[in-house]
């Protein structure tokens, strides 16, 4: 791990707002192994008051310690080069890369959603 390297040892916790490992699965167990500092690094691409903003209000709820929140990820530089670096390499396999559709979902979603989106798109018909 990277901040194992850099001389920093952590617990890392994984909890979902949603699915498992719930926050509150994880708050308990941050309890009983005694932390009394916190990082947390919300993996949402993008602040929402459902996803992001739900979780850190659990955490305000069952924490009584310092709490700090790595916000805005996504927008850091570092970031995003990299990920336009792993698109680039992507379009590299297409002989026709200006033609390829890029799509993104903040989410997984089933194949067959995406087919049919891209069907209905080059037949014309956008809409859902």
């Amino acid at each position: 791990m990277a901040l194992e390297a850099k001389n920093l040892p952590v617990n890392v916790y994984v909890g979902m707002r949603y699915w498992y490992a719930f926050t509150e699965e994880a708050g308990q167990q941050i309890k009983r192994d005694r932390i009394t500092r916190l990082v947390v690094l919300p993996f949402y691409p993008q602040f929402s008051i459902s996803t992001t903003g739900s979780s850190i209000r659990v955490l305000e709820r069952i924490f009584r310690m310092p709490v700090s929140i790595i916000r805005c990820w996504y927008q850091q530089e570092g970031y995003t080069k990299s990920m336009a670096d792993l698109i680039q390499k992507e379009l590299e396999k297409f002989s026709n890369p200006e033609e390829v559709m890029i799509f993104f979902s903040a989410h997984g979603i089933p194949v067959s959603y995406v087919e049919n989106a891209s069907a209905k798109i080059r037949r014309g018909s956008a809409s859902t």
